[in-house]
């Protein structure tokens, strides 16, 4: 199980360091498919903020500090509001929200695509984002919209959503962490020796896909990540309602 769960840090990081997104939707349902969700989003929120901080790290000349300061307030409003909030999903719950979250990124008018670059915009996203990544524990696909009609290159893209990502894994820690010593279970969480291994392999991860980021055009860069998120998100969501049914007693359901 560690060797898988250290080989799926390694390559969603790759996949996270070329496109940016889906590498961290991919690790939240493999986490979630081992772990309890808790255990999952915690889990999950201390290998990607490795995983983004050294992304962000590596592109810092690229990064859009006007975008990220607004985006920060809109996080913590979210997060004080969220902290008074008891919120614990379901499995089957978590993966339909996993996938179809996506989906829904997909789906929404082009219309409805306002640019990051403006701070109300990059403002609201801080809320909006926060608000998707407690419950669901990823919100990439949600904040690609607002990058869609930007001015941003492809190494501002990656490098400011890394940013913004590495705040949105602080604030998850910090909300199931808190959630974890309410319940009194905090202390029941052991981290494992291979987990010490996890932000590794992210590293290693992020790396690499920088090299094939360097080496992609713009054009392609837009075009595959929409069919690479789409595919992830019905994968999920199929997951997801087979768990729902497969909880489903058919006793229950005929009486």
């Amino acid at each position: 199980m560690w060797i898988l769960l250290l080989l799926a840090a390694l390559g969603t990081s790759f996949l996270s360091g070329v496109f940016g997104m889906a590498g961290g939707l991919l690790l939240m349902g493999v986490f979630g498919s081992f772990f309890s969700v808790p255990i999952a989003m915690m889990l999950h929120g201390y290998t990607q903020l490795v995983s983004n901080g050294s992304r962000a790290w590596l592109l810092r000349k690229s990064i859009r500090w006007g975008v990220t300061f607004p985006y920060l307030m809109g996080l913590l409003v979210t997060l004080a509001v969220y902290s008074l909030v008891f919120f614990n999903p379901e499995k089957s719950l978590f993966f339909l929200l996993l996938g179809a979250l996506p989906l829904i990124g997909l789906v929404l008018p082009q219309s409805w695509t306002p640019d990051i670059a403006k701070p109300r915009n990059s403002f609201l996203c801080g809320l909006l984002i926060t608000a998707i990544n407690i419950p669901v524990g990823v919100a990439g696909p949600i904040l690609d919209l607002f990058f869609v009609k930007s001015s941003l290159t492809r190494h501002e893209i990656v490098g400011t959503k890394a940013v913004t990502q590495t705040l949105a894994h602080f604030a998850k820690i910090f909300y199931y962490g808190s959630l974890s010593w309410r319940l009194g279970s905090l202390s029941s969480i052991e981290l494992e020796y291979w987990t010490v291994g996890l932000p590794i392999a992210a590293i290693c991860g992020t790396r690499m896909g920088k090299l094939v980021l360097d080496r992609m055009h713009d054009d392609f860069f837009r075009r595959i990540a929409k069919w690479l998120i789409g595919i992830i998100g019905l994968g999920f969501l199929s997951k997801g309602l087979l768990m729902l049914w497969s909880d489903l007693s058919l006793v229950e359901f005929f009486k």
